[in-house]
């Protein structure tokens, strides 16, 4: 996925501003019911300021133990240019059920 924002304002002193973000997703289905999948985003805020960028990195596992419902484990790490720390990691736990 790409996006891309093109903003025209009638300040002077900001005429525009262009920014934009990408989404990639590498999936593996290990067995029925089983699925890993590795997801790599990159953003740039403010094309024309440099350090405005971020990337997000993750590894997910997803469960499908019935024809119903899901089980979905998710870790991923954020670099940032402009966070005070540089990076975080974040855990995420999910449960879905599709009708």
């Amino acid at each position: 996925d790409l996006v891309v924002v093109r903003d025209n304002f009638y300040a002077l002193e900001v005429p525009t501003f262009v920014g934009y973000a990408t989404y990639q997703e590498l999936g593996w289905i290990a067995t029925q019911g089983l699925e890993f999948v590795a997801t790599f985003e990159f953003m740039d805020a403010n094309v024309g300021l440099s350090g405005h960028t971020s990337t997000r990195t993750g590894l997910v596992v997803e469960f499908f133990p019935w024809p119903f419902p899901e089980m979905r484990v998710m870790l991923r790490r954020t670099e940032s240019d402009f966070a005070a720390t540089g990076g975080t990691w974040d855990l995420s736990l999910q449960a879905h059920v599709f009708m």
